[in-house]
């Protein structure tokens, strides 16, 4: 999966991403699915990045080739017109989230290869609420934390990653109120969340990866939600109505 560098905020609609031949909800980030962002030879420096935000000719920051420097971090965090910021390399830990959010007003956040914890999301979730997109493919995150998002009414697109994803973290995430997006990289669920993803009638894309589940309950699933869009494992259900 890479990332198209500097695409305008308003082209950002997803999370959850189709292959080229899948047109629901292709956008910004469409070529986000395999978790690993491009690494340009011309990304500019993160201080160069920094200066086009302070002069406004950008309003994006993306951090691709190495891990961003705590020096860095901390004049990023005084980019009140910042409204994208991808960092990919990691490593951000909850501790600097704390610092780094609160003078901050995003409308899309990633940060990959992180260890962010429920500390870290809840700093997310009382800081950025006009936050719609949000991919944190490496957190360690429960339902505990994931209750902080209900909050977040212009939430639209998740990506989350990890094993600490259960059936409870599920219906944590189904409290989102205008969650339109949804992609799980290795949870640990069962049919009972599919039950759950079914209720929530906003969703129109639900993306499932290093998770098997019976077909029956993919059934289910399509009966109460036909129209939903859904890729198992980087490719379109069979039963998917988008699958052409």
């Amino acid at each position: 999966m890479s990332t198209t560098p500097w695409t305008r905020t308003s082209l950002l609609l997803v999370i959850i991403l189709c292959s080229p031949s899948c047109s629901p909800n292709k956008t910004a980030e469409d070529s986000f699915q395999a978790g690993v962002s491009s690494i340009s030879p011309d990304e500019p420096t993160p201080m160069e990045q920094i200066e086009a935000v302070q002069t406004g000719t950008s309003h994006r920051i993306l951090v691709s080739q190495r891990p961003v420097a705590e020096s860095e971090l901390e004049r990023i965090s005084e980019l009140t017109e910042l409204n994208e910021l991808l960092l990919d390399a990691g490593v951000v830990n909850d501790s600097q989230l704390e610092r780094l959010l609160p003078n901050l007003s995003l409308s899309h956040l990633r940060i990959r290869n992180s260890p962010i914890t429920d500390v870290g999301l809840a700093s997310i979730a009382k800081t950025q609420s006009k936050l719609r997109v949000l991919n944190l493919p490496q957190a360690t995150l429960s339902a505990t934390g994931l209750m902080e998002l209900r909050n977040l009414d212009n939430l639209s697109f998740l990506r989350l990653g990890g094993d600490t994803i259960d059936d409870e973290a599920v219906e944590a995430i189904s409290k989102i109120p205008n969650l339109q997006s949804l992609h799980l990289i290795g949870p640990k669920i069962s049919a009972r969340s599919l039950k759950t993803v079914a209720a929530m009638k906003n969703l129109g894309s639900f993306y499932l990866d290093d998770c098997p589940i019976a077909d029956d309950a993919w059934v289910e699933l399509f009966q109460s939600h036909p129209h939903l869009h859904i890729h198992v494992d980087q490719s379109h259900h069979d039963r998917d109505p988008a699958r052409h």
